[in-house]
């Protein structure tokens, strides 16, 4: 083999070493290092594979993420299958144990048109650990609806969907697991086990048979061991893996025909030191009879076993240095529009609800009433003193989730009390929608300036995002031009998630209103999120001739006088400022746009203040968790609502955990952090304890890099330290809540906070936003007080916090805000307590009606109830075994009774055929019934009975109502009642 050449840089003799043939292996001396020489190699090369570190401590009670045992098996399968020509791997992924090779065998091969046992499939698939649930969204589940099974194996990308007709398989497609839409077909798929642990009975087996042979505990004591035995998985159990098997396995026991090694210079060091810490963390919990642990040798490759490997192959030595390249190629993806579930609140099972007629009640869940001829679904919702009432699914409009104090009493049927409350609360709703329109009617009435968007300009600007769109990005960006090129000036809420793109969106806005001739005033609540737009802002323009400038405290007096006189005389396109913005010396030119971020750290006042800078300017707020007071205006119509709730792709929600105080579990967190090369926030609000913090963690990581920075300190100071950070020199940060909204650095993804229970929820989810914001599983720890008076509340707080661990809490949270905080309110605190009293959801609805009936001068009576009437005489309903879970089954109750076109009706037929299966009869009733229902609403009709011996078609004219006799079947009745509207259509 030729030898690379020594003067080239790291770079030239990496691809020089890997151009040449045979199979080899890249052994780098961190995890970081690994995972950058992949994203370069395998754009040159099509059979490169990385086998990734499990992001855990030696002997470690965390489990890898679902993503990263996906990812390890994946490898491990291609390194079996023949399928990999170069292998990165990491000395610390090398050195920790992996599963035996005959664990990565396929249990079950799958091919369209063969044959299929459904039975055998579904007990293998349980027999390897996966896990049934009602819908798939991550690896290692399954899901059964009928015909169709479910299952996001291990080793694949996308879930796959099969469809099975009289024991064959009709069909293998990919779906994606948001929004459950089938990608594209597939001929055949094999599926490997979830874990890298056996949880068949011969892994059980042995597994119970080598820990009776290790250790001489008690079997009761330990909870890895009562999981395993009863075929379960449990936290942590990867320190058990060779007791499943024959003994220890590494990656290099896959690795007989690599004979090729690039080896880091660095290897030999990082081994002693990672060889060190296997003993260290043995020996702390070595004596733990719950957890026995195995002897380091018998778990992890030893340094002799690593020599040993490298003795009979040609290794390379080389210095490797990290690639600086971070921009992001845009690969073809399918954009799928997700359902906007946020739209209705559906409600779970023992959440209260309000039903107009009845009141406030417990929703006990779905219920089949059987009546001679027909069954249909029904809401059960109990009262007090155990009395209930069943709602047919056409009457679910009535029912709405109750957002309120949970301490509110249910109703009692038939009581009073209820009646007045509704009363008082319709009379109010009547009274806030007038004052509503009269608002409404003013902003109509102001006339701002229609904006042109330069095509071309515009085009080119928007081709150098450097990332994909996401559908509600897309979404987002329409809307926002639509409202510019309005004369109406725009005053649109965006809720995004962190890291969702709204900065983009941002950027879009001031772009169209330089090019109109128009300044932009961006208002940030802290100096260090103006400094980071500031930054981003003049890289995202740097090939247009926009002025930006930044104005915050930080910057000198003279500088300050210069920005003020140009923004005066128009030559600052873009300003990006702190409150400096909100001082009265303050004059602009021409302001057109006004964007305001983070919108719930300003005071009300203050954003008062700006308006009155301009009273036809163009409004956007960017917020992730709008406060209540902003979201009841935006549900409530006042302002317009864009929501960007579609996640990045690859990106990971961060796992949550709350805590009381604890030291080790600190120590750990960081380690753990620290191993994979990333950094740190640790969060202590209290500034008198801020040094003693850092001297503490300086203390247990002595060769890591710790400071410090909060908000009393010089802005010139914040800012060098955050740019510090963010360029990996800094790497564990002790702060207080200034970096609430603070940098964009995807290589920070622990975040642990003290006393989080003082902190409020929408500020709680802003800091857990700080991490995550790359493609690696990020952790937040929230360490509770042991000093808080009002401990109910704040742990209610922290709880909604773990309960929205997803990637599209912010406006979810705003809504169990409004809760905790009871309510809020619209126009001022009277109407807090009628909001109170009938919930939320409710409220806004009957403020909804009260306004439309106001514009059509309907102001006598107040109806809530469908009009029309549609009585097929069979059952009409969404059987179980069609579709389990009860929640997507009350969303596409709710999604049907909700369509106002035969279009989006037809839309959600065919994406319940593709998600579900073929319809039951009963479902294909159920559509007949809501295309009837839109059809009367177009002729006029208010009731279609079908009857004993007649079919009845009634008009809101009399003089038109037909009957006539009825067919010989369903299909015979529902072909009649087309003809009696004169309508053809033909009927499947």
């Amino acid at each position: 083999m030729s030898k690379i050449n020594r003067n080239n840089s790291f770079q030239e003799q990496l691809f020089s070493w890997a151009n040449q043939k045979g199979q080899k292996v890249i052994i780098t001396s961190n995890p970081l290092l690994a995972e950058s020489t992949y994203q370069e190699l395998e754009k040159r090369h099509p059979k490169v594979s990385l086998f990734p570190h499990t992001e855990t401590l030696p002997y470690d009670f965390f489990s890898p993420s679902k993503h990263i045992k996906n990812l390890r098996m994946q490898a491990l399968s291609g390194l079996l299958a023949d399928k990999t020509n170069i292998l990165i791997i990491s000395i610390q992924a090398l050195m920790s144990p992996c599963p035996d090779k005959a664990h990565l065998l396929p249990f079950e091969l799958l091919e369209t048109n063969k044959n299929i046992d459904r039975k055998n499939l579904i007990s293998g698939l349980q027999n390897s650990g996966y896990e049934r649930k009602d819908i798939v969204k991550e690896v290692g589940e399954f899901a059964l609806r009928g015909s169709i099974i479910d299952i996001y194996a291990t080793g694949y990308d996308e879930p796959i969907r099969i469809e099975i007709n009289e024991s064959k398989i009709e069909s293998l497609r990919t779906f994606d697991p948001t929004s459950q839409i089938t990608t594209q077909k597939i001929n055949s798929f094999s599926a490997i086990p979830p874990y890298e642990y056996a949880l068949n009975q011969k892994g059980i087996n042995l597994f119970k048979k080598n820990w009776r042979n290790y250790f001489d505990t008690f079997e009761e004591d330990s909870d890895v061991f009562k999981s395993i035995a009863k075929g379960k998985a449990e936290e942590g159990s990867e320190i058990y893996l060779p007791l499943f098997f024959l003994g220890k396995t590494s990656v290099i026991n896959y690795l007989d025909k690599f004979d090729t090694v690039l080896l880091d210079k660095n290897v030999l060091k990082e081994i002693k030191d990672y060889e060190l810490l296997i003993n260290e963390r043995y020996e702390e919990y070595r004596y733990d009879i719950t957890r026995p642990l195995l002897k380091p040798s018998e778990l992890f490759l030893t340094n002799n076993e690593f020599k040993s490997f490298l003795k009979d192959r040609e290794v390379t030595n080389i210095t490797f240095k990290d690639f600086n390249s971070k921009k992001i190629t845009k690969a073809k993806i399918k954009s799928i529009q997700p359902t906007k579930e946020y739209n209705h609140q559906i409600p779970e099972i023992d959440d209260r609800v309000v039903h107009l007629f009845h009141g406030i009640g417990i929703f006990k869940g779905l219920k089949n009433i059987k009546t001679k001829s027909t069954s249909n679904e029904c809401l059960e919702i109990e009262y007090r003193n155990n009395s209930k009432v069943f709602v047919p699914i056409d009457s679910m409009h009535l029912v709405s989730k109750y957002f309120g104090p949970e301490e509110i009493n249910i109703d009692e049927l038939g009581s009073k009390k209820w009646e007045r409350k509704k009363t008082l609360a319709i009379k109010k709703t009547f009274d806030t929608a007038a004052e509503l329109l009269k608002t409404q009617a003013k902003r109509n009435l102001r006339k701002g300036k229609k904006y042109q968007i330069p095509k071309n300009e515009y085009f080119e600007f928007c081709r150098e995002f450097q990332f994909i769109e996401t559908q509600d990005q897309k979404n987002t960006i329409l809307e926002i031009e639509k409202d510019l090129q309005d004369s109406i000036p725009m005053d649109r809420l965006v809720c995004g998630e962190v890291g969702f793109g709204k900065t983009e969106v941002a950027m879009r806005a001031s772009f169209i209103s330089a090019f109109n001739n128009s300044q932009t005033c961006i208002l940030v609540p802290t100096t260090v999120l103006a400094q980071q737009h500031y930054e981003s802002f003049l890289k995202r323009f740097s090939n247009s001739p926009i002025n930006i400038q930044k104005l915050s405290r930080d910057i000198t007096v003279r500088k300050r006088k210069e920005i003020l006189s140009h923004l005066k005389d128009g030559h600052i396109d873009i300003i990006i400022g702190t409150h400096a913005l909100l001082q009265g010396s303050i004059e602009f030119q021409r302001l057109g746009l006004l964007i305001i971020d983070e919108e719930h750290r300003f005071g009300v006042r203050q954003k008062e203040k700006i308006k009155k800078l301009k009273e036809d300017v163009n409004i956007l707020y960017l917020s992730a968790t709008p406060i209540p007071r902003s979201l009841n205006f935006a549900l409530a119509e006042l302002k317009d609502l864009s929501i960007i709730a579609t996640a990045p792709e690859n990106r990971l929600s961060v796992r949550t955990f709350i805590y009381p105080f604890n030291e080790h579990l600190i120590k750990e967190s960081i380690q753990r952090e620290l191993l994979r090369n990333g950094q740190v926030y640790y969060l202590c609000n209290d500034l008198r304890l801020i040094q003693d913090r850092k001297t503490r963690i300086e203390d247990l990581f002595p060769s890591h890099n710790v400071d410090f920075i909060h908000g009393k300190l010089k802005g010139s100071e914040i800012e060098e330290k955050m740019l510090l950070f963010q360029n990996g020199q800094i790497n564990i940060l002790v702060c207080s809540t200034i970096i609430e909204s603070g940098l964009d650095i995807a290589n920070a993804n622990t975040l642990i906070v003290e006393e989080a229970d003082r902190l409020g929820l929408s500020q709680l989810h802003q800091l857990r936003g700080r991490v995550g914001r790359g493609k690696k599983q990020a952790y937040a720890y929230f360490l509770k007080s042991n000093r808080i008076l009002k401990r109910k509340k704040a742990d209610k707080r922290l709880k909604a916090l773990k309960d929205s661990d997803s990637l599209s809490a912010g406006f979810l949270l705003s809504l169990k805000d409004l809760e905790a905080r009871g309510a809020g309110e619209i126009l001022g605190e009277n109407q807090s307590g009628i909001m109170e009293s009938i919930g939320i959801d409710l409220y806004l609805r009957l403020v909804n009606r009260a306004t439309n009936q106001i514009q059509k001068g309907e102001i006598e009576s107040f109806i809530l109830e469908k009009d029309i009437e549609v009585n097929l005489n069979t059952s009409t309903y969404i059987p179980e075994d069609y579709l389990p879970d009860i929640n997507q089954r009350l969303i596409m109750y709710n999604r049907i009774s909700s369509a106002i076109s035969l279009e989006e009706l037809k839309d959600i037929q065919i994406e319940m055929i593709n998600r579900f299966g073929l319809f039951p009869k009963e479902l294909k009733a159920l559509f007949f019934e809501s295309e009837l229902t839109l059809i009367a609403t177009e002729k006029n009709v208010n009731e279609i009975k079908i009857k004993k011996e007649d079919i009845e078609i009634n008009f809101l004219d009399s003089t038109k109502d037909k009957v006539f006799k009825k067919g010989v079947d369903f299909k015979d009745n529902i072909k009649k009642i087309y003809e009696g509207l004169n309508l053809d259509k033909k009927i499947v």
